[in-house]
């Protein structure tokens, strides 16, 4: 099967009848200002027992999975994936109640996408997809721990948009490297109140907003398998 047959199942610009499954690795250079606010925060109430100060995670990592498929110049794709990032803070345990040495904070995302994007550039060995849409319905979850104990929590549903571009190399017939690039931004803020109330940090509620945002940068790198 000649290769441009191959990136054009692939981009998913001629037919509905072929499908393509890719997976990888998948990365999130986030800004949450939900966490940010969290992680002031908690330093401000605990300033004179930490040692080393708790920050949000500016990267999620994880992996994806991504189906496929497409009418005419149309792509169109549903997904899943997965990321995990982590909060740490340090306490000088000769101030603390049962000499606690530190919280961690262990948070884990899941998210189910679906998008549509324009095929642009389709060469032998080269699909360029630019604008892709995307839409991300995330939910994450956290798990704080500390010498002593161990709480859970969630934030609930977390709405996102996000614009990217799509690019896909040919290696072989059947196989290809896919590299996703995007910008994904809230579009309303959520409520971070849950890990406030299990971790024991105090704000007043007439005055201190716990809701904040998450967006940021997205790179999803992969293998993509194609089905006739």
């Amino acid at each position: 099967m000649k290769i441009l047959v191959f990136l054009f199942v692939f981009s998913v610009t001629a037919s509905s009848q072929i499908l393509f499954l890719s997976g990888g690795a998948d990365y999130r250079f986030s800004s949450a200002s939900g966490l940010d606010k969290f992680a002031e925060r908690y330093n401000t109430t605990r300033a004179n027992i930490l040692t080393k100060k708790m920050e949000a995670p500016g990267t999620f990592n994880g992996w994806f999975l991504n189906l496929s498929g497409g009418i005419s110049k149309l792509s169109f794709d549903i997904g899943y994936s997965q990321h995990s990032g982590k909060m740490k803070s340090e306490t000088d345990p000769l101030l603390t109640t049962g000499g606690g040495t530190g919280r961690n904070i262990d948070l884990t995302m899941n998210n189910f996408w679906f998008g549509t994007g324009f095929n642009i550039a389709v060469t032998e060995r080269f699909i360029l997809i630019f604008p892709n849409f995307e839409a991300d319905i995330l939910s994450m979850s956290f798990k704080t721990t500390t010498n002593t104990d161990s709480k859970e929590g969630d934030f609930g549903t977390i709405a996102n948009a996000g614009i990217s571009m799509k690019i896909i190399i040919g290696i072989i017939p059947g196989l290809a490297i896919s590299v996703q690039p995007s910008y994904n931004f809230s579009l309303l803020d959520s409520e971070f109140k849950p890990i406030y109330e299990r971790t024991n940090t105090p704000y007043d509620p007439d005055t201190f907003d716990t809701k904040g945002s998450f967006s940021g940068f997205h790179l999803r790198i992969g293998a993509a398998l194609y089905f006739m």
